[in-house]
């Protein structure tokens, strides 16, 4: 398994949570309130979301107008030597009185062998934001993971925990994806045991 972060500039898109008069925000679909799921969470006010996408042009998906939702496709199977990459959006974090936002993720990737890698304190965002706290913002580190051919196949778990530091909540978010053999590998394994692809 390579793993490596980027650190990219905070780019924005308009929020698509709803504030009611209790100011109670959580994730719209479709225009209306979205349950929690183990990648998307409201908690007290503060939103986070996680996926895993093999998309090679999520990065030109992200860069368009706040108006224009972009649509990613999270990845269920990735072959090895392909690259996916682990996308965490936030939102509504809280604002302190000097204006800035703390927003921090844990990272944990677990494999079908049990083996851990795991980073704490990683910078999704401090500072001043460019836009209202209610837009939905990218983390400023983006992961990569490429599977490698020594990489076990099966089900790798990627546990995400992003905390908001002034407003003291901490969202836990996962999802998964099958590492699965190249082509290659496939038609190798089946020629061995007598068998032939098409």
């Amino acid at each position: 398994m390579k793993i490596s972060c980027t650190l990219l500039l905070i780019l924005t898109l308009t929020f698509v949570a709803s504030a009611s008069a209790n100011d109670h925000r959580e994730w719209l679909q479709d225009g209306t309130p979205a349950a929690n799921s183990d990648a998307r969470k409201t908690i007290d006010g503060f939103g986070a979301s996680v996926i895993v996408t093999a998309d090679p042009d999520w990065e030109s998906k992200w860069d368009t107008p706040s108006e224009v939702v972009p649509m990613f496709s999270a990845v269920q199977n990735l072959k090895r030597g392909e690259q996916a990459t682990i996308l965490i959006f936030f939102a509504n974090p809280a604002v302190a009185a000097a204006g800035t936002v703390d927003v921090t993720f844990d990272l944990k990737i677990t494999g079908p062998d049990k083996k851990v890698t795991e980073n704490r304190g990683l910078k999704a965002f401090t500072g001043t934001l460019a836009g209202p706290p209610t837009n939905i913002y990218l983390a400023g580190n983006v992961i990569h993971f490429i599977g490698e051919p020594a990489d076990p196949l099966g089900e790798w778990v990627v546990d995400i925990v992003v905390h908001d530091n002034h407003r003291h909540v901490s969202i836990p978010l996962r999802a998964k994806f099958i590492l699965t053999l190249t082509g290659d590998e496939l038609n190798a394994f089946l020629i061995k045991r007598g068998r032939v692809t098409l």
